[in-house]
């Protein structure tokens, strides 16, 4: 904010190491390719890491050190970890480890498809929370919001979104003013693979953004609906700023 107003000098240009510029290029691949958003693209980011840290010490620092990568070296690694995190974070990290593999094919670091050598994280049912709540229960956690509170009243609109739209948390994340239609009563709502649906703007949403937008949300020259209640009052990083 203080270099926005010439108070600072323009910040150093940042000079990315080796293993920065590997994340760097296959985030600009699932970004142009895949066509997934900034905020997705970031989820990937801690597993791919994670994995180069791992083989530093063979020799993979450099897109060249690739051509040596073997698919008991994927698996080794998936192994290792796939029991740490929760079924959801593993399938997570699969996914990333089978299109890093498809993104060194398809740039030529290595001539073998190492995707296939990626397994499937099965998810068995029952072990996790329930996938959607009564609307008993919807009605408890709305009524839990402090509506005399300025985040008391944003949580409200968020969940509101999430239980009558059934929207994702991305999805509400990513939401901008031009996206609402008082008018015609409809928002527009960017899902996966940038695709743009717009859904009925309900009485009960409505009122509990209206509410938000003019008794809520600070002031700021970010066009996002939600934004941090701490300056600067930019738009969230991610969706875990939703949740």
């Amino acid at each position: 904010m203080l270099r926005s107003l010439n108070v600072l000098e323009p910040a150093a240009p940042i000079v990315l190491d080796q293993l920065s510029q590997i994340v760097y290029g296959f985030e600009q691949y699932l970004l142009q390719n895949h066509g997934l958003c900034k905020t997705s693209v970031i989820r990937h980011r801690t597993s791919l890491r994670k994995f180069l840290h791992q083989y530093y010490s063979l020799g993979v620092s450099s897109f060249s050190s690739f051509s040596s990568l073997r698919g008991k070296d994927v698996r080794q690694f998936i192994v290792e970890h796939a029991h740490n995190p929760s079924s959801s974070s593993a399938k997570n990290m699969c996914w990333t480890l089978r299109t890093f593999s498809r993104y060194l094919l398809h740039q030529g670091h290595t001539t073998y498809n190492l995707s296939s050598t990626v397994p499937s994280i099965r998810a068995w049912s029952l072990t996790a929370l329930p996938e959607h709540l009564t609307f008993d229960q919807i009605t408890q956690v709305l009524n839990s919001c402090d509506k005399n509170s300025i985040i008391g009243v944003r949580d409200y609109a968020v969940i509101v979104l999430l239980s009558r739209l059934g929207l994702r948390a991305n999805e509400i994340a990513l939401l901008k003013l031009n996206d609402i239609n008082w008018h015609a009563s409809g928002i527009n709502i960017r899902g996966k693979g940038r695709t743009l649906v717009t859904l009925p703007l309900l009485a009960e949403v409505g009122e509990a953004l209206s509410s938000y937008l003019q008794n809520a949300c600070p002031k700021t020259d970010s066009r996002s609906v939600f934004v941090c209640t701490l300056a600067p009052h930019s738009a969230f990083a991610s969706s875990a700023g939703i949740l």
